[in-house]
């Protein structure tokens, strides 16, 4: 259950912590706090693309983070509840309930992102599960909310055929557009692409947030996350509902309720994780699903670059597991899985 205060790991919910932050919040604190620079880094690496990487994209994620742990879900992962899909670039776990997947996972290098083709038009029907809770294109029209990517079609520019693997509805999730999906939570698909271009190799887990039941936002405080900093995620009272349907989808109808099986689930905010390979460390991002061209707190936005917007949004992974009931880097052996996940690792900025 989604607290409106993020609650700690209780010994049901997680596996047991063994590392803790005691002590080494001030050093944390500190590092989370390095300067970032003024501008978000460009593609300057402008050598030709190298040749396309061939490989598993289920064994690298098994094998080098470990798929996500969803037993902790209401209810518990199973077969017949959520259901894995794997793509050539990208593997996800479809939810029924939601329509749209619980998270989506790739590897990203200079291979994969590397290329000039043209950002695919047209989104196709989840039809590789087989449940028939699958969102639809009228879902989504007229809904006021954009069909954003949870993997970006950009991060796959190597090849067309990957980037349409990103169009299926499962790898969507309701969006805001202005002030979110087609401008702070680009930057960062942006950043993610960048670092790929200029040679690191990710894993990139990417996933929806959900909104607590009473509708109330969701705080993260300060002493609840690792970085410091206080992240808010709206709930379904400031959209007004909580999914997206034909019933509801115009301003005279925006509080009717959607009839099962319709509705695409809103989420409260987007995470992003990034693992980099060759470094052994993960940093990550949480954003709230709204506009942000609200000012933050105290200081309008028009007083600060993308680098400096985007470092208001980055926490510990642990915060995002609170938030998820999901257990991320399974693959990392315990003690170490905890010291990455608690702390604020300073990300790689150009």
């Amino acid at each position: 259950m989604i607290l409106h205060q993020v609650a700690p790991h209780s010994s049901k919910e997680m596996r047991s912590r063994k590392c803790l932050l005691g002590a080494y919040r001030p050093l944390i604190l500190a590092i989370c706090t390095l300067p970032f620079a003024p501008q978000l880094a460009a593609k300057t690496d402008n050598s030709p693309c190298p040749p396309q990487e061939t490989f598993d994209i289920a064994e690298e994620i098994d094998q080098t983070v470990g798929f996500p742990d969803l037993s902790h879900l209401d209810p518990p992962f199973d077969e017949g509840t959520f259901e894995r899909v794997c793509s050539d670039r990208l593997c996800l776990d479809h939810d029924p309930r939601t329509k749209s997947a619980i998270y989506v996972a790739a590897k990203l290098n200079r291979s994969v992102v590397c290329g000039d083709n043209n950002r695919p038009k047209n989104w196709k029907v989840e039809n590789r599960v087989k449940t028939d809770r699958v969102a639809q294109n009228a879902e989504y029209t007229s809904s006021g909310f954009a069909r954003g990517h949870l993997a970006a079609s950009a991060d796959f520019q190597a090849k067309f055929e990957h980037m349409e693997d990103t169009f299926y509805f499962s790898n969507a999730v309701p969006q805001i557009q202005d002030g979110f999906n087609g401008s702070y939570w680009r930057y960062l698909e942006d950043y993610i692409q960048d670092l790929a271009m200029n040679g690191h190799e990710m894993i990139v887990i990417t996933g929806p947030v959900p909104m607590p039941p009473d509708g109330k936002e969701t705080v993260v405080t300060e002493n609840q996350n690792a970085c410091g900093i206080e992240i808010r995620l709206p709930g379904f009272q400031k959209h007004g509902k909580a999914k997206i349907c034909d019933e509801n989808d115009s301003d005279n109808n925006v509080a009717k309720e959607c009839i099962p099986p319709t509705g695409v689930t809103i989420p409260a905010g987007m995470f992003k994780i990034v693992y980099q390979i060759d470094q052994d460390e993960a940093f990550a991002f949480l954003m709230g699903n709204y506009d942000h061209r609200e000012t933050h707190k105290d200081k309008p936005l028009k007083d600060l670059d993308n680098n400096q917007y985007l470092e208001l949004h980055r926490v510990s992974i642990d915060v995002i597991e609170k938030l998820t009931n999901i257990d991320f880097l399974t693959r990392q052996y315990s003690r170490r899985e905890d010291i990455i996940e608690e702390s604020c690792i300073a990300t790689p900025w150009h």
